[in-house]
């Protein structure tokens, strides 16, 4: 007969067990051929209703070749999600490629920014963008197009007011990317560039920001750039935008330059906030193994200190993350990794905090082999709702597409 220790020892291992069990893998919708969209990568948003909104990079009925983008809208009934494309772009004066998900106010107007397009017949350098629900459908504003900087990769952060910030990755005075804020006037939408980021000698603020930004309660912006950092071979900074006397003077900070060491190098996501005022972002290279990291920034005074919590190996735990991370109530973290895992076809991770450290889980590898159609190569960040995980993968699931057309997935217990 088992002694009381064996048996609450197994009950504990049991419960251990149960607290890490994996998630099982739905994927929710399927692209289902080029017109209908194809190579969602943004972040997914809900709406009051649980309704989910999101974009894809190619695809639809628009003018370039394989279509030019997609805003979607997911609603469930009955247990089943149906898909509703409430913007087709067109590949002219509105706008073309969207490479980052929308934001929404508090009306429920979605806003987000295209990184090519705005003029006529195939040209310009991108868009910010409006879509207004009626009755009668979804309306598209445009409401920039970008002449000061260009290619915008990140979408945008609205402020009390309904201005809005973001990035491009090139243009400004030394093109090397820009930050930016729209205003919006009784006259219509204004443009203010806020910084000029410069890689050129003697700079080394950062040059290419690749997402857009993060705001802290003061109004302040944090984001990252691609490069720049140190003249003149920089992988890449984190830097903050902080509010000074006076309408319109903003001043930068690098708070970190990365070494491409093991601290990590290039990072193409923004940075994300916890409770306690800590940042925490990823690299798409870098790391021990050059297969990316996860890093924290903890602030002391004037001052930030960096920690690799995790350097990827592009093994089973995972590689090259191309997305930030996302973070529940208890402080743990969510990723995707566009490679490795047992399929190298990409995961999603759970980075979880304990008396030693860091702790990764590996809550689902995705599969391209013959008879799996789960999606693979997931490049956006997740979504966390009522405790399930939402995202999105660039290729795989059912449809027509050369490698499929992608997929939103979720992850459920």
């Amino acid at each position: 007969m088992p002694t009381k220790g064996w048996v609450f020892a197994t009950i504990a291992a049991i419960l251990a067990a149960a607290a890490f069990a994996a998630p099982t893998e739905s994927v929710i919708y399927s692209f289902s051929d080029y017109s209908d969209g194809s190579g969602p990568r943004g972040a997914l948003i809900f709406d009051t209703n649980g309704n989910i909104y999101g974009t894809t990079f190619g695809g639809g009925t628009g003018s370039c070749e394989a279509g030019c983008g997609t805003v979607f809208e997911l609603t469930l009934s009955n247990g089943v999600w149906t898909k509703n494309t409430i913007y087709n772009f067109m590949g002219g004066n509105d706008g073309s490629f969207p490479w980052s998900g929308v934001t929404a106010d508090a009306s429920g107007n979605l806003y987000g920014t295209t990184n090519s397009g705005g003029t006529c017949c195939g040209g310009g350098y991108g868009t910010v963008y409006e879509l207004t629900p009626s009755d009668s459908g979804w309306a598209e504003t445009v409401l920039y197009r970008f002449l000061n900087g260009s290619y915008p990769y990140g979408g945008v952060v609205i402020d009390r007011k309904g201005d809005l910030y973001g990035t491009t990755y090139g243009g400004g005075s030394h093109s090397d990317g820009t930050v930016f804020r729209l205003d919006h006037t009784k006259n219509g939408w204004a443009e203010d560039v806020l910084y000029n980021f410069c890689s050129l000698s003697g700079c080394s603020d950062g040059a290419a920001p690749q997402d857009g930004l993060t705001a802290d309660d003061h109004g302040n912006l944090y984001g990252t750039t691609y490069a720049g950092g140190a003249y003149p071979n920089g992988y890449g900074t984190v830097f903050e935008l902080s509010r000074q006397n006076g309408a319109g003077n903003w001043k930068e900070s690098v708070l970190y330059a990365f070494q491409s060491r093991s601290d990590g190098k290039n990072p193409e996501s923004g940075v994300t906030f916890d409770k306690q005022g800590n940042l925490y972002g990823t690299t798409f290279e870098g790391g021990a193994s050059e297969n990316g990291t996860v890093f924290e920034l903890t602030p002391s005074g004037k001052t930030w200190t960096h920690t690799a919590i995790l350097q990827f190996s592009g093994g089973n735990d995972g590689g090259v993350p191309m997305s930030r991370v996302t973070i529940d109530g208890n402080g743990d973290l969510y990723g995707t990794t566009y490679i490795g895992g047992t399929h190298e076809r990409g995961t999603v991770y759970k980075l979880i905090l304990t008396n030693n450290g860091w702790r990764e889980v590996v809550l689902y590898d995705f599969c391209s082999v013959q008879g799996c159609s789960d999606g693979f190569e997931p490049a956006g960040p997740v979504t966390l709702n009522s405790g399930v995980v939402y995202g999105t993968t660039l290729d795989g699931g059912t449809g027509a597409c050369m490698y499929g057309c992608g997929t939103v997935f979720q992850l459920a217990r």
